[in-house]
Protein backbone atom coordinates (compact mmCIF):
# COMPACT_ATOMS: atom_id res chain seq x y z
CA UNK A 1 0.00 0.00 0.00
CA UNK A 2 2.47 1.85 0.78
CA UNK A 3 4.38 1.99 -2.10
CA UNK A 4 1.24 3.07 -3.90
CA UNK A 5 2.01 6.23 -2.11
CA UNK A 6 5.82 6.90 -3.07
CA UNK A 7 4.99 6.51 -7.21
CA UNK A 8 3.50 9.62 -6.62
CA UNK A 9 6.46 11.40 -5.04
CA UNK A 10 8.38 9.48 -7.76
CA UNK A 11 6.63 10.90 -10.77
CA UNK A 12 8.92 13.73 -9.81
CA UNK A 13 11.93 12.46 -10.10
CA UNK A 14 14.52 15.41 -10.42
CA UNK A 15 12.45 17.61 -7.67
CA UNK A 16 12.74 14.85 -5.53
CA UNK A 17 16.25 14.06 -5.75
CA UNK A 18 16.99 17.51 -5.71
CA UNK A 19 15.04 17.34 -2.51
CA UNK A 20 17.03 14.45 -0.81
CA UNK A 21 20.38 16.10 -1.69
CA UNK A 22 19.18 19.05 0.14
CA UNK A 23 17.94 17.52 3.28
CA UNK A 24 21.32 15.47 3.46
CA UNK A 25 22.72 18.67 3.23
CA UNK A 26 20.25 20.18 5.78
CA UNK A 27 21.47 17.06 8.14
CA UNK A 28 25.06 18.30 7.73
CA UNK A 29 24.67 21.41 8.95
CA UNK A 30 23.94 19.26 12.05
CA UNK A 31 26.85 17.79 12.18
CA UNK A 32 28.80 20.70 11.33
CA UNK A 33 26.94 22.53 14.39
CA UNK A 34 28.98 20.01 16.95
CA UNK A 35 32.03 20.50 15.45
CA UNK A 36 31.44 24.22 15.33
CA UNK A 37 30.52 24.34 19.14
CA UNK A 38 33.73 21.94 20.14
CA UNK A 39 35.77 24.30 17.96
CA UNK A 40 34.71 27.15 19.67
CA UNK A 41 34.99 25.90 23.37
CA UNK A 42 38.55 24.38 22.61
CA UNK A 43 39.61 27.69 21.36
CA UNK A 44 38.60 29.68 24.69
CA UNK A 45 40.74 27.08 26.73
CA UNK A 46 44.16 26.44 24.31
CA UNK A 47 43.89 28.33 21.06
CA UNK A 48 44.39 32.58 20.80
CA UNK A 49 42.16 36.10 19.65
CA UNK A 50 42.85 35.10 16.22
CA UNK A 51 41.61 31.67 16.60
CA UNK A 52 38.12 33.68 18.21
CA UNK A 53 37.84 36.16 15.03
CA UNK A 54 37.98 33.01 12.34
CA UNK A 55 35.57 31.21 14.88
CA UNK A 56 33.27 34.47 14.76
CA UNK A 57 33.39 34.86 11.08
CA UNK A 58 33.08 30.56 10.71
CA UNK A 59 29.38 31.16 12.52
CA UNK A 60 27.67 34.17 10.52
CA UNK A 61 29.23 32.03 7.10
CA UNK A 62 27.41 28.86 8.97
CA UNK A 63 24.73 30.75 9.58
CA UNK A 64 24.00 32.35 6.03
CA UNK A 65 24.45 28.71 4.36
CA UNK A 66 22.49 26.98 7.32
CA UNK A 67 19.61 29.56 6.26
CA UNK A 68 19.61 29.17 2.06
CA UNK A 69 20.00 25.60 3.00
CA UNK A 70 16.56 25.18 4.74
CA UNK A 71 14.58 27.83 2.77
CA UNK A 72 15.36 25.25 -0.33
CA UNK A 73 15.00 22.41 0.97
CA UNK A 74 11.33 23.47 2.11
CA UNK A 75 10.43 25.33 -1.21
CA UNK A 76 11.35 21.79 -3.19
CA UNK A 77 9.66 20.20 -0.83
CA UNK A 78 6.43 22.56 -0.56
CA UNK A 79 6.61 21.99 -4.72
CA UNK A 80 6.77 17.95 -4.58
CA UNK A 81 3.81 17.89 -2.27
CA UNK A 82 1.68 20.19 -4.37
CA UNK A 83 2.42 18.13 -7.51
CA UNK A 84 1.73 14.66 -5.37
CA UNK A 85 -1.31 15.89 -3.91
CA UNK A 86 -3.07 17.18 -7.13
CA UNK A 87 -1.72 13.85 -9.20
CA UNK A 88 -3.42 11.79 -6.11
CA UNK A 89 -7.02 13.94 -6.40
CA UNK A 90 -6.74 14.21 -9.92
CA UNK A 91 -6.63 10.62 -10.26
CA UNK A 92 -8.98 9.73 -7.72
CA UNK A 93 -11.53 12.26 -9.67
CA UNK A 94 -11.16 10.68 -12.73
CA UNK A 95 -10.90 7.14 -11.29
CA UNK A 96 -14.75 8.40 -9.59
CA UNK A 97 -15.84 9.91 -13.11
CA UNK A 98 -15.34 6.63 -15.09
CA UNK A 99 -17.91 5.00 -12.66
CA UNK A 100 -21.48 3.77 -14.46
CA UNK A 101 -24.10 5.19 -12.87
CA UNK A 102 -25.17 2.87 -10.42
CA UNK A 103 -21.79 1.43 -9.36
CA UNK A 104 -21.32 5.41 -8.13
CA UNK A 105 -25.00 5.19 -6.75
CA UNK A 106 -23.57 2.25 -4.88
CA UNK A 107 -21.74 4.67 -2.44
CA UNK A 108 -23.03 7.60 -0.87
CA UNK A 109 -21.12 10.85 -1.95
CA UNK A 110 -20.09 11.61 1.53
CA UNK A 111 -17.56 8.95 1.28
CA UNK A 112 -16.36 10.27 -1.70
CA UNK A 113 -16.24 13.64 -0.47
CA UNK A 114 -14.61 12.46 3.00
CA UNK A 115 -11.80 11.21 0.83
CA UNK A 116 -11.03 14.38 -0.81
CA UNK A 117 -11.00 15.86 2.04
CA UNK A 118 -10.52 14.08 5.84
CA UNK A 119 -8.69 11.01 4.11
CA UNK A 120 -6.57 12.86 1.74
CA UNK A 121 -5.94 15.52 4.64
CA UNK A 122 -4.30 12.46 6.91
CA UNK A 123 -2.15 11.20 4.00
CA UNK A 124 -0.69 14.79 3.52
CA UNK A 125 0.14 15.10 7.97
CA UNK A 126 1.07 11.43 8.08
CA UNK A 127 2.51 10.61 4.89
CA UNK A 128 4.17 13.59 2.77
CA UNK A 129 4.98 15.67 5.59
CA UNK A 130 6.52 12.18 7.30
CA UNK A 131 8.92 11.21 4.13
CA UNK A 132 10.89 14.62 4.17
CA UNK A 133 11.16 14.09 8.09
CA UNK A 134 12.00 10.24 7.97
CA UNK A 135 14.63 11.09 5.12
CA UNK A 136 16.26 14.35 7.52
CA UNK A 137 16.23 12.19 10.26
CA UNK A 138 17.90 8.88 8.81
CA UNK A 139 20.02 11.13 7.76
CA UNK A 140 21.13 12.81 10.95
CA UNK A 141 21.29 9.75 12.90
CA UNK A 142 24.08 8.23 10.57
CA UNK A 143 26.13 11.22 10.42
CA UNK A 144 25.91 11.54 14.00
CA UNK A 145 26.78 7.89 14.57
CA UNK A 146 30.31 7.79 13.35
CA UNK A 147 30.78 12.27 14.37
CA UNK A 148 30.47 10.14 17.91
CA UNK A 149 32.31 7.17 17.15
CA UNK A 150 35.13 9.50 15.92
CA UNK A 151 35.27 10.30 19.41
CA UNK A 152 34.79 7.82 21.60
CA UNK A 153 33.41 4.54 20.73
CA UNK A 154 32.25 4.10 24.53
CA UNK A 155 28.91 6.09 23.81
CA UNK A 156 28.09 3.84 20.66
CA UNK A 157 28.03 0.93 22.97
CA UNK A 158 25.55 2.75 24.76
CA UNK A 159 23.58 4.41 22.04
CA UNK A 160 23.20 0.97 20.50
CA UNK A 161 21.57 -0.91 23.47
CA UNK A 162 19.77 0.97 25.42
CA UNK A 163 18.04 3.19 22.09
CA UNK A 164 16.70 -0.44 20.99
CA UNK A 165 14.22 0.48 23.53
CA UNK A 166 11.58 2.49 22.14
CA UNK A 167 11.74 1.02 18.79
CA UNK A 168 10.87 -2.24 20.91
CA UNK A 169 7.92 -0.44 22.35
CA UNK A 170 6.26 1.33 19.50
CA UNK A 171 6.09 -2.04 17.86
CA UNK A 172 3.62 -3.37 20.34
CA UNK A 173 1.70 0.03 19.62
CA UNK A 174 1.62 0.03 15.50
CA UNK A 175 -1.31 -2.40 15.08
CA UNK A 176 -3.89 -0.56 17.48
CA UNK A 177 -2.83 3.08 16.33
CA UNK A 178 -3.44 1.55 12.50
CA UNK A 179 -6.75 0.42 14.59
CA UNK A 180 -7.93 3.75 15.37
CA UNK A 181 -7.06 5.81 13.01
CA UNK A 182 -9.01 3.56 10.64
CA UNK A 183 -11.90 3.89 12.94
CA UNK A 184 -11.12 7.84 12.76
CA UNK A 185 -11.69 7.55 9.16
CA UNK A 186 -14.55 5.71 9.44
CA UNK A 187 -16.33 8.43 12.16
CA UNK A 188 -15.12 11.16 9.89
CA UNK A 189 -17.39 9.68 6.71
CA UNK A 190 -20.35 9.31 8.47
CA UNK A 191 -19.93 12.96 10.30
CA UNK A 192 -19.98 14.31 6.85
CA UNK A 193 -22.49 12.17 5.20
CA UNK A 194 -25.14 12.76 8.37
CA UNK A 195 -23.82 16.84 7.79
CA UNK A 196 -24.15 16.66 4.82
CA UNK A 197 -27.75 15.49 4.89
CA UNK A 198 -29.06 17.83 7.29
CA UNK A 199 -27.66 20.47 5.22
CA UNK A 200 -29.56 19.25 2.30
CA UNK A 201 -32.77 18.94 4.42
CA UNK A 202 -32.63 21.87 6.11
CA UNK A 203 -36.11 23.25 4.84
CA UNK A 204 -37.46 19.85 5.90
CA UNK A 205 -35.79 20.13 9.75
CA UNK A 206 -37.17 23.93 9.75
CA UNK A 207 -40.85 23.24 8.56
CA UNK A 208 -41.55 20.20 11.15
CA UNK A 209 -39.62 21.62 13.95
CA UNK A 210 -36.84 19.16 13.85
CA UNK A 211 -34.30 21.56 15.56
CA UNK A 212 -34.58 19.47 18.92
CA UNK A 213 -33.71 16.08 17.25
CA UNK A 214 -31.34 17.32 15.10
CA UNK A 215 -29.37 18.88 17.24
CA UNK A 216 -29.44 15.97 19.46
CA UNK A 217 -27.99 14.20 15.93
CA UNK A 218 -25.43 16.02 15.56
CA UNK A 219 -24.07 16.02 19.17
CA UNK A 220 -24.20 12.25 19.17
CA UNK A 221 -22.17 12.23 15.63
CA UNK A 222 -19.88 15.27 16.89
CA UNK A 223 -19.19 13.59 20.09
CA UNK A 224 -18.34 10.27 17.70
CA UNK A 225 -16.10 11.69 16.16
CA UNK A 226 -14.01 13.89 18.68
CA UNK A 227 -13.96 10.80 20.87
CA UNK A 228 -12.30 8.57 17.90
CA UNK A 229 -9.86 11.75 17.04
CA UNK A 230 -9.30 11.58 20.78
CA UNK A 231 -8.41 8.10 21.34
CA UNK A 232 -5.55 8.34 18.36
CA UNK A 233 -4.09 11.42 20.17
CA UNK A 234 -3.85 9.46 23.71
CA UNK A 235 -2.40 6.53 22.27
CA UNK A 236 -0.07 8.54 20.03
CA UNK A 237 0.75 10.95 23.07
CA UNK A 238 1.46 7.94 25.77
CA UNK A 239 3.81 6.27 23.08
CA UNK A 240 6.02 9.97 22.03
CA UNK A 241 6.22 10.57 26.65
CA UNK A 242 7.32 6.20 26.33
CA UNK A 243 9.73 8.01 23.82
CA UNK A 244 10.91 11.28 25.18
CA UNK A 245 11.45 9.30 28.87
CA UNK A 246 13.41 6.33 27.25
CA UNK A 247 15.36 9.27 25.40
CA UNK A 248 15.95 11.48 28.44
CA UNK A 249 17.48 8.17 30.19
CA UNK A 250 19.96 7.65 27.16
CA UNK A 251 20.99 11.19 27.28
CA UNK A 252 21.83 11.44 31.12
CA UNK A 253 23.09 8.21 30.86
CA UNK A 254 25.76 9.34 28.44
CA UNK A 255 26.36 12.60 30.02
CA UNK A 256 27.32 10.57 32.75
CA UNK A 257 29.42 8.90 30.89
CA UNK A 258 31.16 11.32 29.40
CA UNK A 259 31.75 13.42 32.87
CA UNK A 260 33.43 10.12 33.65
CA UNK A 261 35.90 10.14 30.75
CA UNK A 262 36.94 13.78 31.20
CA UNK A 263 37.91 13.07 35.03
CA UNK A 264 39.74 10.40 33.14
CA UNK A 265 41.55 12.88 30.69
CA UNK A 266 40.10 10.62 27.82
CA UNK A 267 38.04 13.33 26.14
CA UNK A 268 37.82 17.25 26.14
CA UNK A 269 34.85 19.48 27.27
CA UNK A 270 34.44 20.63 23.69
CA UNK A 271 34.11 16.98 22.41
CA UNK A 272 31.86 16.40 25.48
CA UNK A 273 29.77 19.43 24.20
CA UNK A 274 30.26 17.76 20.44
CA UNK A 275 29.25 14.91 21.44
CA UNK A 276 26.20 16.28 23.58
CA UNK A 277 25.35 17.75 20.60
CA UNK A 278 25.67 14.95 18.15
CA UNK A 279 23.69 12.48 20.75
CA UNK A 280 20.89 14.67 20.63
CA UNK A 281 21.14 13.73 16.66
CA UNK A 282 20.79 10.20 17.73
CA UNK A 283 18.18 10.50 20.25
CA UNK A 284 15.65 12.69 19.40
CA UNK A 285 15.43 11.25 15.69
CA UNK A 286 15.70 7.76 17.56
CA UNK A 287 12.28 8.66 18.89
CA UNK A 288 10.94 10.77 16.51
CA UNK A 289 11.58 7.75 13.91
CA UNK A 290 9.34 4.77 15.66
CA UNK A 291 6.66 8.12 15.66
CA UNK A 292 6.62 8.38 11.83
CA UNK A 293 7.31 4.66 11.46
CA UNK A 294 3.97 4.20 13.43
CA UNK A 295 2.62 7.28 11.78
CA UNK A 296 2.98 6.05 8.56
CA UNK A 297 2.01 2.47 9.09
CA UNK A 298 -0.64 3.41 10.86
CA UNK A 299 -2.84 4.82 7.87
CA UNK A 300 -2.37 1.70 5.76
CA UNK A 301 -6.02 0.68 5.60
CA UNK A 302 -6.36 4.34 4.36
CA UNK A 303 -3.90 4.25 2.02
CA UNK A 304 -5.39 1.01 1.03
CA UNK A 305 -9.05 3.04 0.32
CA UNK A 306 -8.26 5.44 -1.92
CA UNK A 307 -5.78 2.83 -4.19
CA UNK A 308 -8.85 0.22 -3.93
CA UNK A 309 -10.81 4.01 -5.40
CA UNK A 310 -8.28 4.21 -8.27
CA UNK A 311 -7.47 0.76 -9.61
CA UNK A 312 -11.08 -0.15 -9.12
CA UNK A 313 -12.10 -2.06 -12.34
CA UNK A 314 -14.55 0.40 -14.09
CA UNK A 315 -16.96 0.23 -17.46
CA UNK A 316 -14.58 1.97 -19.25
CA UNK A 317 -11.98 -0.65 -19.29
CA UNK A 318 -13.88 -2.97 -20.99
CA UNK A 319 -14.05 -3.30 -24.73
CA UNK A 320 -16.87 -1.84 -26.48
CA UNK A 321 -18.57 -1.48 -29.87
CA UNK A 322 -18.66 1.60 -31.73
CA UNK A 323 -21.86 3.38 -32.25
CA UNK A 324 -22.54 6.66 -33.23
CA UNK A 325 -25.16 6.72 -35.38
CA UNK A 326 -29.29 5.40 -34.63
CA UNK A 327 -30.48 3.85 -37.46
CA UNK A 328 -34.11 1.67 -37.02
CA UNK A 329 -35.32 0.39 -33.43
CA UNK A 330 -34.50 0.55 -29.82
CA UNK A 331 -35.80 -3.14 -28.75
CA UNK A 332 -36.22 -4.98 -25.42
CA UNK A 333 -36.92 -8.47 -25.45
CA UNK A 334 -38.16 -10.59 -22.18
CA UNK A 335 -36.30 -8.10 -20.12
CA UNK A 336 -36.75 -8.51 -16.05
CA UNK A 337 -35.27 -6.06 -13.56
CA UNK A 338 -35.33 -5.68 -9.47
CA UNK A 339 -33.96 -3.97 -6.93
CA UNK A 340 -34.12 -7.21 -4.85
CA UNK A 341 -35.19 -10.29 -5.02
CA UNK A 342 -38.82 -9.45 -3.32
CA UNK A 343 -39.87 -6.60 -5.36
CA UNK A 344 -39.64 -7.25 -9.25
CA UNK A 345 -39.83 -3.90 -11.45
CA UNK A 346 -39.92 -4.55 -14.81
CA UNK A 347 -41.01 -8.76 -15.66
CA UNK A 348 -40.55 -10.69 -18.72
CA UNK A 349 -41.14 -6.68 -20.75
CA UNK A 350 -40.68 -7.01 -24.62
CA UNK A 351 -41.29 -4.15 -26.95
CA UNK A 352 -39.88 -2.47 -30.07
CA UNK A 353 -39.70 1.57 -30.26
CA UNK A 354 -39.15 2.64 -34.07
CA UNK A 355 -36.82 5.41 -35.42
CA UNK A 356 -38.70 9.02 -35.24
CA UNK A 357 -41.70 7.39 -33.54
CA UNK A 358 -43.30 9.31 -30.35
CA UNK A 359 -44.33 6.89 -27.74
CA UNK A 360 -45.82 8.11 -24.03
CA UNK A 361 -45.50 6.00 -21.08
CA UNK A 362 -48.15 6.04 -18.84
CA UNK A 363 -49.31 4.26 -15.62
CA UNK A 364 -50.03 3.98 -12.04
CA UNK A 365 -47.15 4.78 -9.18
CA UNK A 366 -45.05 2.01 -9.67
CA UNK A 367 -45.56 0.32 -12.18
CA UNK A 368 -41.78 0.38 -13.25
CA UNK A 369 -42.01 3.67 -16.05
CA UNK A 370 -38.94 5.37 -14.57
CA UNK A 371 -37.04 2.16 -14.33
CA UNK A 372 -37.37 1.37 -18.09
CA UNK A 373 -36.04 4.76 -18.89
CA UNK A 374 -33.03 3.75 -16.49
CA UNK A 375 -32.67 0.70 -18.58
CA UNK A 376 -32.90 2.23 -21.96
CA UNK A 377 -30.67 4.51 -20.69
CA UNK A 378 -28.08 2.09 -19.02
CA UNK A 379 -28.05 3.67 -15.76
CA UNK A 380 -28.97 0.10 -14.43
CA UNK A 381 -27.13 -2.86 -15.95
CA UNK A 382 -28.13 -6.06 -13.61
CA UNK A 383 -31.05 -6.68 -15.71
CA UNK A 384 -32.56 -10.05 -17.34
CA UNK A 385 -32.60 -10.06 -20.88
CA UNK A 386 -31.58 -7.99 -23.95
CA UNK A 387 -31.80 -4.28 -25.20
CA UNK A 388 -30.62 -3.47 -28.48
CA UNK A 389 -30.15 -0.11 -30.01
CA UNK A 390 -30.58 -1.40 -33.57
CA UNK A 391 -28.76 -4.53 -33.64
CA UNK A 392 -26.01 -4.05 -30.94
CA UNK A 393 -26.95 -4.74 -27.79
CA UNK A 394 -26.66 -1.95 -25.22
CA UNK A 395 -23.94 -3.76 -22.78
CA UNK A 396 -22.12 -3.66 -25.64
CA UNK A 397 -22.36 0.14 -26.04
CA UNK A 398 -19.98 2.29 -23.68
CA UNK A 399 -21.27 5.37 -22.10
CA UNK A 400 -19.68 8.02 -24.05
CA UNK A 401 -21.13 6.77 -27.44
CA UNK A 402 -24.44 5.88 -25.94
CA UNK A 403 -24.83 9.96 -24.74
CA UNK A 404 -24.02 10.70 -28.31
CA UNK A 405 -27.49 9.22 -28.88
CA UNK A 406 -29.52 9.34 -26.20
CA UNK A 407 -30.35 12.58 -23.91
CA UNK A 408 -32.70 11.80 -20.48
CA UNK A 409 -34.59 14.23 -18.65
CA UNK A 410 -35.09 13.19 -15.69
CA UNK A 411 -37.59 13.95 -12.59
CA UNK A 412 -34.46 14.46 -10.14
CA UNK A 413 -33.23 18.21 -11.59
CA UNK A 414 -30.19 19.13 -11.31
CA UNK A 415 -28.32 22.25 -11.64
CA UNK A 416 -24.71 24.02 -11.18
CA UNK A 417 -23.73 26.66 -9.30
CA UNK A 418 -22.93 28.60 -12.63
CA UNK A 419 -25.02 30.85 -15.37
CA UNK A 420 -28.31 29.57 -17.35
CA UNK A 421 -25.84 29.46 -20.27
CA UNK A 422 -23.24 27.13 -18.97
CA UNK A 423 -25.87 24.73 -17.40
CA UNK A 424 -27.21 24.12 -20.84
CA UNK A 425 -24.61 24.34 -22.73
CA UNK A 426 -22.18 22.09 -20.43
CA UNK A 427 -18.93 23.32 -21.55
CA UNK A 428 -20.00 22.84 -25.34
CA UNK A 429 -19.84 25.70 -28.04
CA UNK A 430 -23.16 26.19 -30.01
CA UNK A 431 -24.27 28.90 -32.42
CA UNK A 432 -26.21 31.69 -30.80
CA UNK A 433 -29.74 31.06 -32.44
CA UNK A 434 -29.16 27.58 -31.47
CA UNK A 435 -29.63 28.97 -27.97
CA UNK A 436 -32.51 30.81 -28.61
CA UNK A 437 -34.27 28.25 -30.14
CA UNK A 438 -33.71 25.84 -27.38
CA UNK A 439 -35.05 29.04 -24.94
CA UNK A 440 -37.90 29.20 -27.40
CA UNK A 441 -39.18 25.17 -27.56
CA UNK A 442 -38.23 24.96 -23.55
CA UNK A 443 -40.36 27.64 -22.67
CA UNK A 444 -37.14 29.85 -20.97
CA UNK A 445 -37.71 33.00 -23.84
CA UNK A 446 -39.44 34.96 -21.67
CA UNK A 447 -38.23 34.68 -18.46
CA UNK A 448 -34.80 34.53 -19.65
CA UNK A 449 -35.34 37.91 -21.49
CA UNK A 450 -36.61 39.47 -17.82
CA UNK A 451 -33.31 38.43 -16.24
CA UNK A 452 -31.32 41.81 -15.90
CA UNK A 453 -27.63 39.46 -17.10
CA UNK A 454 -29.76 37.19 -19.29
CA UNK A 455 -28.75 33.99 -19.97
CA UNK A 456 -25.09 34.81 -18.02
CA UNK A 457 -27.79 35.19 -14.77
CA UNK A 458 -25.42 32.99 -12.13
CA UNK A 459 -27.72 29.78 -10.60
CA UNK A 460 -26.92 29.70 -6.79
CA UNK A 461 -26.14 26.88 -5.02
CA UNK A 462 -28.85 23.92 -5.67
CA UNK A 463 -30.61 26.45 -7.83
CA UNK A 464 -31.79 27.99 -4.52
CA UNK A 465 -32.56 31.87 -6.62
CA UNK A 466 -34.69 29.40 -8.94
CA UNK A 467 -38.40 28.02 -8.75
CA UNK A 468 -38.72 23.95 -9.55
CA UNK A 469 -40.57 25.22 -12.83
CA UNK A 470 -37.66 27.24 -14.06
CA UNK A 471 -35.03 24.60 -13.01
CA UNK A 472 -37.22 21.74 -14.85
CA UNK A 473 -37.17 24.18 -18.39
CA UNK A 474 -33.21 24.64 -17.86
CA UNK A 475 -33.21 20.96 -17.78
CA UNK A 476 -35.54 20.40 -20.75
CA UNK A 477 -33.43 22.87 -22.59
CA UNK A 478 -30.11 21.06 -21.67
CA UNK A 479 -31.44 17.77 -23.55
CA UNK A 480 -32.79 19.48 -26.25
CA UNK A 481 -30.03 21.82 -26.95
CA UNK A 482 -28.43 18.50 -27.91
CA UNK A 483 -30.24 17.51 -31.08
CA UNK A 484 -29.44 13.57 -29.89
CA UNK A 485 -31.80 11.45 -32.14
CA UNK A 486 -33.36 9.56 -29.05
CA UNK A 487 -34.93 11.79 -26.41
CA UNK A 488 -35.54 10.01 -22.68
CA UNK A 489 -38.45 12.23 -21.09
CA UNK A 490 -39.55 11.07 -16.91
CA UNK A 491 -42.31 13.78 -15.89
CA UNK A 492 -39.97 16.14 -17.01
CA UNK A 493 -42.61 18.65 -16.88
CA UNK A 494 -44.30 17.91 -13.86
CA UNK A 495 -43.16 21.22 -12.22
CA UNK A 496 -44.99 23.65 -14.59
CA UNK A 497 -48.14 25.26 -14.86
CA UNK A 498 -50.43 23.56 -16.84
CA UNK A 499 -49.86 26.41 -19.91
CA UNK A 500 -46.36 25.83 -20.09
CA UNK A 501 -46.62 22.29 -20.00
CA UNK A 502 -48.81 21.63 -22.21
CA UNK A 503 -46.56 23.92 -24.85
CA UNK A 504 -43.51 22.54 -24.26
CA UNK A 505 -44.73 18.93 -24.48
CA UNK A 506 -46.39 19.85 -27.90
CA UNK A 507 -42.83 21.41 -29.24
CA UNK A 508 -41.39 17.94 -28.23
CA UNK A 509 -43.92 16.03 -30.14
CA UNK A 510 -43.31 17.96 -32.84
CA UNK A 511 -39.76 17.95 -33.48
CA UNK A 512 -38.47 15.98 -36.66
CA UNK A 513 -36.27 13.49 -36.78
CA UNK A 514 -36.25 12.50 -33.18
CA UNK A 515 -37.46 9.27 -31.29
CA UNK A 516 -39.01 10.22 -27.79
CA UNK A 517 -40.14 8.13 -25.10
CA UNK A 518 -41.95 10.33 -22.62
CA UNK A 519 -43.29 8.90 -19.43
CA UNK A 520 -46.11 11.63 -18.80
CA UNK A 521 -48.61 12.66 -16.61
CA UNK A 522 -50.26 15.48 -18.81
CA UNK A 523 -53.40 13.36 -20.02
CA UNK A 524 -54.12 15.85 -22.30
CA UNK A 525 -56.20 14.33 -25.40
CA UNK A 526 -54.92 17.07 -28.12
CA UNK A 527 -51.55 15.82 -27.01
CA UNK A 528 -52.18 12.43 -26.53
CA UNK A 529 -53.72 12.09 -30.39
CA UNK A 530 -50.11 13.60 -31.44
CA UNK A 531 -48.36 10.35 -29.69
CA UNK A 532 -47.75 7.67 -32.38
CA UNK A 533 -48.14 4.97 -29.32
CA UNK A 534 -49.29 5.27 -26.08
CA UNK A 535 -48.22 2.35 -23.95
CA UNK A 536 -49.85 1.30 -20.59
CA UNK A 537 -47.57 -0.16 -17.90
CA UNK A 538 -49.53 -2.36 -14.70
CA UNK A 539 -46.80 -3.84 -12.19
CA UNK A 540 -44.00 -4.10 -14.07
CA UNK A 541 -45.65 -5.47 -17.07
CA UNK A 542 -46.95 -3.72 -20.40
CA UNK A 543 -51.21 -4.52 -20.24
CA UNK A 544 -52.27 -2.04 -23.28
CA UNK A 545 -50.66 -0.66 -26.36
CA UNK A 546 -51.77 1.95 -29.02
CA UNK A 547 -53.48 4.93 -30.03
CA UNK A 548 -55.41 7.13 -27.69
CA UNK A 549 -58.66 7.06 -29.53
CA UNK A 550 -58.14 3.08 -29.61
CA UNK A 551 -57.41 2.72 -26.13
CA UNK A 552 -60.43 4.92 -25.21
CA UNK A 553 -62.50 2.87 -27.50
CA UNK A 554 -61.30 -0.60 -25.61
CA UNK A 555 -62.87 0.73 -22.61
CA UNK A 556 -59.79 -1.00 -20.50
CA UNK A 557 -57.05 -0.13 -17.84
CA UNK A 558 -55.80 2.89 -19.56
CA UNK A 559 -59.99 3.90 -19.98
CA UNK A 560 -59.96 3.39 -16.47
CA UNK A 561 -57.21 5.89 -15.27
CA UNK A 562 -58.12 8.17 -17.37
CA UNK A 563 -61.43 8.43 -15.58
CA UNK A 564 -59.70 8.47 -12.35
CA UNK A 565 -58.30 12.29 -13.87
CA UNK A 566 -61.26 14.92 -12.94
CA UNK A 567 -62.12 17.68 -15.91
CA UNK A 568 -58.95 15.60 -17.43
CA UNK A 569 -56.42 17.63 -15.22
CA UNK A 570 -52.89 16.37 -14.89
CA UNK A 571 -52.40 13.13 -12.91
CA UNK A 572 -50.13 11.56 -11.55
CA UNK A 573 -49.27 8.63 -13.48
Amino acid sequence: MINFMYKYILKNKVLFFFNIVLIILCASTEIVKAYLFKYLLDSATISTYDDFIYAVIYCIGFLIISFTIYILSDLVDIRITKKSLTNLKNNLFKSILKKDITTFNGNNTSKYISMFTNDINMLNVDFFENIKSLIYYITVFIMSFFGILSISYYFIISILVLGYIPVLISNLFMKKIASLKKDYSDKLYEFTNKLNDMMSGFEIIKSFNLEHFSNTKFSNINTDVEKANSNVKLIESLLSNINSICSLFLFLFNMLLGVYLIINKQITVGALIATVQLMNNIINPLGNLVEIKNKIKSINLIYKNIEDEINIKTTDQFDYVEKNIFCNKIQLKNVSFSYDKDKVILKDFSYTFLKNKKYAIVGSSGSGKSTLLKLISKYCVNYEGDIFIDDVNLKCLNYKNLNTLMSLINQNIYVFNDTIKNNICLNQTYVENKLSNTFKQSGLTEFVDNLPLKEDTMIEENGKNFSGGEKQRIAIARALIRDTPILLIDEATSALDNINRYNIEKAILNLPNITSICITHNINEELMKMYDEIIVLDKGSIVEVGKYTDLIAQNGYFSNLISQVPNNEAMSM
